[in-house]
């Protein structure tokens, strides 16, 4: 139940007690043979979990930290360059974009070797849109 102190999740601590709550079983002669031990340390153990664990986890909260999980979202408006020619109403164009190469699509022409601003995926396409000279970032 110690180790509970390093090694978060409070699971540990309630193993720990149902082993005591055992222990005492034994002691008053209310337990004997390693079946009803087990049985008993096992139901002991799931009582504790499902029932006090909530209540020693608003004593010591954990840190929680909660994050846009949606990696497409968060690549929207990133630059990428142009490595095979984009032609308008076609998918056969490709990016390259966190370093591997995707299939492309614009409408507008995006010569290779050009830059592309992404705009949106569907499946594994990309949309992406010329990158003018105004909007160029240093």
């Amino acid at each position: 139940m110690l180790s509970e102190i390093i090694v978060p999740g409070l699971v540990v601590v309630f193993l720990g007690m149902a082993s005591l709550l055992v222990a005492f079983g034994i002691w008053m002669g209310w337990l004997q043979g390693w079946v009803q031990i087990m049985t008993a340390w096992f139901v002991a153990s799931l009582a504790l979990i499902f029932s006090l664990r909530q209540a020693f986890a608003r004593l010591a909260p954990g840190n929680t930290q909660v994050s846009n999980m949606d990696e497409d979202q968060d690549a929207i408006g990133m630059l990428v360059e142009v490595t095979k020619t984009i032609h308008p109403g076609s998918e056969d164009g490709r990016i390259l974009f966190r370093g591997t190469t995707w299939a492309a699509k614009s409408n507008q022409e995006i010569k290779a070797g050009e830059k592309a601003v992404l705009q949106s995926r569907e499946v594994n396409l990309w949309v992406v849109n010329r990158l003018d000279e105004n909007d160029k970032k240093p």
